[in-house]
């Protein structure tokens, strides 16, 4: 190679470095490369499932600035943020729409030079199991020392879920049973629980739908219920409201707790006002105006809350000072420690009182309020609401303490261990020698009520026995227990309750010996002019029974139950009638183990509803007289309803609207669906309607029987207003679809307020895989209510309206009272939702 050659490859070298560094100069983004842009998902973990909304997290590194981030899943795509610099990408992907099963999530990040780079992940779209069926209903009372769990599960993927269950006693970590449906959707079994008579029980229910990688279980759904063992023979079913816990009654309302929320309901009309959402309720009652409850706010804070119908007034509670409150007359008395709180529960106004260490705070009807002098004081103060001023009450050199007031006399007690009653100005001496190891405590270690005094006597081979005073002087003992026993209860009639261990007794003047009520779970309230006892769902009486009652019911020799008709989801049973000495008053009828519902003496059928098919359900009866007496409980029956076969030719399909209230251009989506389908391949489906009322916007193919395009195919004919064709098709060798399944969404603007009737004609018709068609052989039509709330037809939506529709609050679609007209929002149930509405449009006629 000569010179000349070697220096036109230098300038030939030279002049293409020049070159390639202006192309860096003028297009940068020429050089870029994908390594510049990593990402990397987090959430969620491979093979992760998700129902209905997919949580995206996504850690990515990138020289230049990101210009947009996305995340994409099976056509559907969502834009990924970012809350700080260096903080993950996060963003919430609605993935209701795609179908089940195994998905690929893919998240691209593209930075301002149109770099990109890209990650993805695969999950599954898979929705919780759910439970079809569970008994016993929550807070149920079981009166016959057997628990007969029930629970049905299924899956939308998985064939058989993982279901246990675990029953523990309130307050315990672990259960006492541990079952499981061992490989079977449903769990039918009876656990004798007569050691746990009187106690509060915790059925968990556990159900997934397999494991992840780590073995973990997946899908995880909880239920608790908690249940109530109660057999006594001494109480009888006045009031029951499944499903919820009855915690205090009045002669017009019901203080009830039922998922997480307290509520008060009218006892006649049934409307009920939510409180406070309160998991646990604790030192819950009612007052004149509304109700008082405490609340945890802090892992250490505790909080007295006064609610007086609309507004609350909380009271913080130190929790290191002894603490206590009162509720009477229209009136509240908070006692914390140097915190003494006089509340007026009507208007929430609150006073301070003065505070005398270590004395005892009485509350009376009026809102006066009873102080005595502590420890070493030798007078009892009266503090009056209406000047809130102390006056001076009674003087005594013997250190009065804890007095007790029943509005019209004040007991007593001094340090010689007398106990006093002051009425009317003077003091007279009514028991001596109280003295011992342990000082008698206001109400529980003595009680007043209308010139009756309850009493924990001197001790007796270390126990305090209770007695009875009557307001003419007899002194009665009530209590041979072996250990001491608190008075929970005295009545102005001389009915005393005493609470010992974990039971409550009764005792009335006369009476030979102590009743037993029931666990003190339960608590005794004086309602409809009768002492009552509340636990769990029901309302209790109690009955005292009469020394010539002594022989609960009897049974006619033999089988005295018997099935009379059985359907795919209902049974009747019949039954002869009961002997007894003072007459059977009611039937009590058992379900599975539970209560169901207690019969007038004269009702010897009973029908159960709502069964299921190919589902085994158990029946018995038993006799209760005016005393409360039981019978023994008679033979049981088992029935097994039929599969549901409907006659040759039908097809059950249903339409279903969308809960949702409606009003004129607002979107109604309709449903066509197939229930219990037994491989449904292809469908035909003719859907009538009025235009003038609604107006058809879209016809879809339901995600749960196919994607269109992908498994299934969808044709429709919308030619001819009022009318819908439509036919679809699995596709290949897919198997027909089972159980309950969606066929068709439709989607209308709504032109018109009043009814729309939508109706299936019997052109409509299925077909399994086999091609063997099934036409509907009754047309199916469902009324749709629009913004109809004018029901007694005077032109106004006013004050008669809402009377008419808050009477049919709490009703539900299969009840005998239920009228579609007043479920407003087409959802199957008459509720506050619905109400509101009305009360709504009342205010603003």
């Amino acid at each position: 190679m000569n010179g000349w050659t070697r220096t036109v490859n230098k300038r030939n070298t030279w002049l293409a470095a020049l070159l390639f560094g202006v192309l860096l100069l003028i297009v940068p983004g020429y050089s870029h490369a994908a390594e510049n842009i990593s990402v990397a998902i987090t959430k969620p973990r491979v093979n992760e499932k998700a129902d209905t909304k997919l949580i995206i997290e996504a850690r990515i590194s990138s020289v230049y600035q990101l210009q947009e981030v996305k995340a994409a899943a099976g056509g559907l795509e969502v834009a990924l943020t970012q809350s700080c610099p260096g903080c993950d990408w996060t963003g919430e992907l609605n993935i209701s729409t795609l179908p089940k099963g195994a998905q690929s999530l893919t998240v691209t990040a593209k930075d301002v030079y149109s770099g990109t780079g890209s990650a993805s992940v695969g999950f599954k779209h898979d929705s919780p199991p759910v439970i079809t069926r569970l008994e016993p209903s929550d807070h149920a009372v079981i009166r016959d020392n057997s628990l007969h769990v029930i629970a049905e599960v299924k899956d939308d993927l998985t064939a058989i879920p993982e279901y246990y269950v675990g029953i523990s006693r309130l307050g315990d970590r672990e259960p006492f049973i541990y079952d499981s449906a061992q490989g079977a959707p449903l769990l039918d079994k009876t656990y004798d629980v007569s050691a746990n008579n009187g106690q509060t029980l915790r059925i968990t229910h556990q159900i997934n739908d397999g494991a992840d990688q780590y073995g973990e279980p997946t899908n995880s759904l909880y239920i608790n219920r908690t249940v109530h063992i109660e057999n006594s023979q001494t109480i009888t079913e006045a009031e029951r409201v499944p499903g919820v816990e009855i915690i205090d009654a009045d002669a017009e309302r019901l203080l009830i707790h039922k998922q997480g929320k307290v509520y008060i309901k009218n006892r006649a009309g049934g409307e009920e006002t939510l409180i406070y959402e309160l998991d646990y309720p604790s030192g819950i009652q009612l007052t004149k105006s509304g109700a008082v409850f405490m609340t945890r706010y802090t892992d250490y804070g505790y909080r007295l809350n006064i609610w007086n119908g609309e507004s609350n007034l909380p009271l913080d509670i130190n929790i290191d000072e002894p603490y206590y409150w009162q509720v009477r007359g229209s009136y509240l008395l908070f006692v914390n420690g140097p915190e003494v709180r006089l509340v007026n529960t009507a208007t929430l106004e609150a006073r301070r009182l003065p505070v005398i260490g270590r004395a005892h705070y009485e509350l009376e009807e009026n809102g006066d309020v009873l102080i005595d002098g502590g420890e070493a004081g030798v007078a009892i103060q009266r503090y009056r609401a209406v000047t809130g001023q102390l006056e001076a009450f009674l003087e005594d050199p013997d250190q009065p303490r804890g007095p007790v007031s029943d509005g019209t006399a004040v007991l007593y007690l001094t340090l010689d261990g007398a106990l006093h009653k002051y009425e009317g100005g003077s003091v007279t001496t009514e028991v001596y020698g109280l003295s011992g190891e342990k000082r008698l405590q206001p109400h529980s270690g003595y009680e007043l009520n209308n010139g009756w005094i309850a009493y924990e006597g001197a001790e007796e081979n270390g126990v305090r026995p209770i007695y009875l005073k009557s307001p003419e002087g007899t002194v009665t003992r009530a209590t041979y227990f072996n250990a001491d026993a608190d008075i929970h209860y005295l009545g102005g009639n001389g009915t005393l309750m005493v609470k010992y261990q974990s039971s409550l007794y009764q005792y009335q003047p006369g009476q030979k010996e102590l009743l037993l009520i029931g666990g003190a779970v339960g608590r005794p309230k004086l309602l409809d002019g009768e002492l009552r006892y509340l636990l769990g769902d029901t309302i209790f009486s109690i009955n005292t029974g009469t020394p010539s009652d002594t022989s609960p019911p009897q049974w006619p020799a033999g089988d005295v139950l018997s099935v009379t008709a059985v359907t795919y989801n209902s049974a009747q049973v019949t039954w002869q009638p009961a002997a007894d000495d003072t007459g059977v008053t009611q039937y009590w009828m058992y379900v599975n183990g539970t209560l169901a519902e207690s019969l007038d003496a004269s009702e010897l059928t009973y029908t159960a509803v709502n069964l299921f098919p190919e589902s085994t359900t158990t029946f018995y009866v038993v006799a209760v007289d005016g005393t409360g007496k039981r019978s023994p409980a008679s033979n049981t029956v088992t029935v097994t309803t039929p599969p549901y076969n409907p006659e040759p030719g039908a097809a059950p399909l249903s339409l279903q609207a969308k809960p949702g209230p409606l009003a004129v251009g607002s979107v109604l989506e309709l449903q066509v669906r197939a229930e219990q389908a037994a491989d449904l391949y292809a469908f035909l489906a003719k859907l009538s309607y009025d235009p003038a009322k609604v107006k058809l916007q879209q016809v879809l193919l339901s995600p749960s029987f196919g994607t269109e395009g992908t498994d299934a195919v969808l044709s429709k004919n919308v030619k001819t207003p009022g009318t819908v064709t439509a036919a679809g098709s699995l596709l290949g060798e897919l198997p027909g679809r089972t159980g309950d399944a969606g066929l068709l969404t439709l989607k209308f603007t709504v032109l018109q307020k009043g009814s729309a009737v939508f109706t299936l004609g019997t052109e409509s018709s299925q077909s399994d895989s086999q091609g063997r068609i099934s036409k509907l052989q009754a047309p199916v039509s469902l009324t749709v209510r629009i913004d109809d709330t004018d029901f007694d037809q005077d032109g106004v939506t006013g004050l008669s309206d809402l009377v008419l529709i808050s009477r049919h609050s709490g009703l539900s679609a299969g009840q005998t009272s239920f009228d579609a007209k007043y479920d407003l929002n087409n959802d199957g149930r008459i509720d506050v939702l619905d109400v509101q509405v009305v009360a709504n449009k009342a205010v603003s006629a």
